[in-house]
């Protein structure tokens, strides 16, 4: 296993967790990545900054602390 470090915004607080990640699970992320930079573009066109934003905004508000068991 690989031990990284994810770091995620929660309402303007920045919170840093450490994760453990496979090579095969590494892999998937690099492999992954060209289409979630895609996947952004095409939201951002489709969207625009606003609709963007407010995406993120709702996604910024999900308590994760509260779905961590």
């Amino acid at each position: 296993m690989i031990t990284s470090t994810a770091r995620c915004t929660l309402s303007s607080k920045s919170h840093v967790r450490p994760i453990a990640i496979s090579q095969a699970g590494r892999k998937l992320l690099i492999s992954a990545a060209p289409a979630w930079r895609s996947a952004q573009v095409k939201a951002k066109q489709l969207l625009g900054e606003e609709g963007v934003a407010a995406i993120v905004s709702v996604a910024d508000s999900i308590p994760l602390d509260e779905l961590v068991e």
